[in-house]
């Protein structure tokens, strides 16, 4: 079990992990239809793309046995609350379903917080559905804490998503 940075060559993977594990995750949180309508073509153009121009931050993989079975993204904070505090934020982190509850979400949040470290981040945080009862649990598990804040954000017309915002104190 390892952890490398994604390459352009890892797109394909990457979207048909990213896309499968959306559908898994979130079947009964999300719509059925929008879940069924996400595309591994599109997906896979918008990891090139990502992955040719180093897009939102950092993308590393986990891979056991030269298989990729996740990944996470990381970088500067989006949120604008935050932008001015010495924070990261991890921005998605999302494995294979067929590789759930084997270590290697864990392995990747644990790279994260020593890049957080290494890099005198004071704090990382992160935004994950408030009904992913799946991710809180293995956030909470890392050490990571909710910290009152919520916002809700439109999917799609009628139907709007409850996110909740974790922090985790790394030093500095």
């Amino acid at each position: 079990m390892r952890t490398r940075p994604a390459e352009p060559r890892d797109a394909t993977i990457l979207a048909q992990i990213h896309v499968n594990a959306w559908r898994e995750g979130y079947k009964g949180i999300m719509p059925a239809d929008y879940l069924a309508a996400l595309s591994i073509q599109e997906r896979e153009a918008q990891w090139r793309s990502a992955l040719s121009e180093n897009g939102l931050g950092s993308y590393q993989l986990a891979e056991f046995r030269n298989e990729v079975t996740g990944f996470c993204i990381y970088g500067p904070p989006r949120d604008e609350t935050l932008s001015t505090r010495n924070c990261g934020e991890l921005l998605a982190l999302n494995i294979s379903p067929d590789h759930w509850g084997k270590g290697f979400g864990t392995l990747l949040v644990q790279h994260v917080i020593e890049h957080a470290t290494s890099s005198g981040w004071d704090t990382l945080y992160l935004w994950v559905l408030k009904k992913n009862t799946r991710a809180r649990s293995l956030y909470e598990k890392l050490g990571f804490e909710f910290d009152g804040t919520e916002k809700t954000e439109q999917l799609a017309p009628g139907f709007e998503l409850s996110e909740v915002r974790y922090c985790l104190p790394v030093g500095g």
